[in-house]
């Protein structure tokens, strides 16, 4: 994972190319991803099972639409959507207005002669006026070149910013019920330069991207802890994941424990 140099060293990269298509399945993309894993069985399932349960929730939301017709469902999304917006929206109303700051480092690798690859700082800046809040990254070390500790904006970055502020402000065990929507996002504002670890350049390196995310996580708690530390719980650090791998009658096994 840690010689990953670009993001093709990362793996297979399919850019929007459909295994299936109504209905359809393009089996010269699911026998190519098939051929170039060594444990195709496991991976082609996890896949399978994947497309399952969308297609379950497909065609549930069309029952649930014929029943109640689309304009109505439709309608009933923006008023979920709404109605999360205003939920976050009065928790952040009820923090102080404010910058908080939090940093946190990365060890990236201690044994490297390049300073740029070691001490990796996460930073973070919670910026809160009246219902608005602005989660800032300005500070965060560049992107490294060569190494993939870096994070993708979209895909690792938001999802850690949207947990913790879910985590920390609408809390199930003493908060009602708020649905997951895009209606969060509308009172979140996420600064990340580009160029840095939190918003890299392609095509960077991402594959050893949780380390890093894991960091930026525990460091937006911090901040968080500065104006409501009774929220706020204690860092948990990089996750480990012990990884056995081996062959067995010519066919490769692979066990990952988190």
């Amino acid at each position: 994972v840690i010689d990953a140099v670009d993001e093709w060293a990362g793996g297979l990269r399919f850019e929007g190319l459909k295994l299936r298509d109504e209905g359809r399945d393009n089996r010269a993309l699911w026998q190519m991803i098939a051929d170039n894993v060594r444990i195709p069985r496991l991976v082609i399932g996890d896949i399978e099972a994947q497309i399952a349960s969308a297609e379950l929730g497909a065609e549930r939301l069309l029952a649930l639409m014929d029943e109640m017709g689309a304009e109505t469902g439709f309608e009933a999304k923006r008023g979920f959507e709404d109605y999360s917006e205003r939920m976050l929206r009065q928790e952040i109303a009820e923090l102080p207005d404010g910058d908080y700051f939090a940093e946190g480092f990365l060890d990236g690798f201690p044994d490297d002669p390049d300073e740029s690859k070691k001490d990796l700082r996460v930073a973070v800046t919670l910026r809160v006026r009246g219902d608005d809040l602005e989660i800032d990254l300005t500070g965060t070390s560049p992107q490294l070149a060569s190494l993939p500790l870096n994070m993708r904006l979209e895909g690792t970055v938001m999802c850690s910013v949207f947990t913790v502020v879910r985590s920390v402000l609408l809390d199930s065990d003493n908060h009602e019920p708020v649905p997951q929507n895009r209606g969060i996002m509308r009172a979140l504002k996420v600064t990340a330069p580009e160029g840095t670890l939190a918003n890299p350049t392609f095509p960077a390196p991402t594959l050893a991207r949780l380390q890093a995310a894991c960091t930026l996580t525990d460091t937006l708690v911090k901040a968080f802890a500065q104006v409501v530390p009774e929220r706020c719980c204690a860092g948990c650090s990089p996750l480990s994941i012990l990884s056995f791998s081996g062959v067995d009658d010519g066919a490769y096994w692979v066990h990952m424990d988190i």
